[in-house]
């Protein structure tokens, strides 16, 4: 069990090796990054751990805008498809009507010519009002243009660098403010580029955050949940061990048991040693 744990370990990390050199990855096998998250958590080695997350979320940009690429070319050329198909029909119909019309103007002469003239033709006219006309295209929501996404990614890279993500009672409202855009603008970003919404994303920092300081502090790795939660700015013990369990995939307090064994084991060695 342990040979396979290594073998996947072993792929999962030439995977890593290969996105690191090309910059590219089968969106299919992203996922491995996650069972690589969870192995560097289990040996509490935060520098694998950080870079995990990093390579994570650049192999989650890079296919969300591939994937704005590719979608972008095809709703181009089906838009394209789409107006050249509405005027060719609208020509058609449009000779029709002419036809029909020149058929029936001649037919309506040829029967006026043929009236006695004091006999006054009670005919109608042809009305246009009740040709139907084109219909309105749906308002669609714009896409976000690149200008606006590089904005939001150099925002959002030097609020993940301050820290800012720390401060209790944040909202996507707040956080957008410090991106400069629109929370509309933010919410769609974060959808498109990272797949999560402005919940789960600060979450994973904070998670991330108070995981590595618990590595490298023992302080920090015996303090309760409540203080764990002070620190990282998450509302409650509770959620914060939800989330610590669905992020990492392991309790918060086995994580922390694990960390003051880690330490203790350094402190004996160093005794030993001395």
């Amino acid at each position: 069990m342990q040979n396979r744990k290594d073998e996947g370990v072993s792929y999962f990390k030439k995977m890593d090796s290969v996105f690191q050199r090309h910059h590219f990855i089968f969106p299919e096998l992203q996922h491995g990054y996650h069972y690589l998250i969870r192995e560097a958590g289990q040996r509490l080695n935060f520098r694998d751990l950080t870079s995990y997350m990093d390579a994570l979320r650049a192999a989650e940009t890079v296919n969300h805008e591939d994937w704005h690429h590719l979608y972008a070319r095809f709703r181009l050329a089906s838009i394209t498809d789409d107006h050249q198909n509405t005027a060719d029909r609208y020509r058609t119909v449009l000779f029709g009507v002419i036809f029909i019309s020149l058929i029936l103007a001649g037919y309506l002469l040829d029967d006026y010519l043929e009236k006695p003239p004091v006999v006054l033709l009670a005919g109608g006219s042809l009305s246009t009002e009740d040709l139907e006309t084109e219909p309105k295209a749906p308002k669609r929501t714009p896409a976000l243009t690149p200008e606006i996404r590089q904005t939001i990614r150099n925002n959002l890279r030097k609020f993940e660098e301050d820290k800012a993500f720390l401060a209790p009672n944040l909202s996507l409202k707040k956080v957008a403010q410090g991106a400069g855009v629109n929370a509309n603008y933010l919410s769609r970003y974060l959808n498109s580029e990272k797949g999560m919404s402005i919940s789960r994303y600060l979450a994973e920092l904070r998670i991330a955050y108070i995981a590595g300081m618990m590595a490298e502090d023992p302080a920090v790795a015996n303090r309760s949940a409540e203080q764990l939660c002070a620190l990282c700015g998450i509302a409650s013990p509770s959620n914060m061990r939800h989330l610590f369990y669905i992020i990492y995939g392991m309790p918060l307090s086995q994580y922390q048991k694990q960390c003051r064994e880690k330490f203790a084991g350094e402190m004996g060695g160093n005794e030993g040693t001395s």
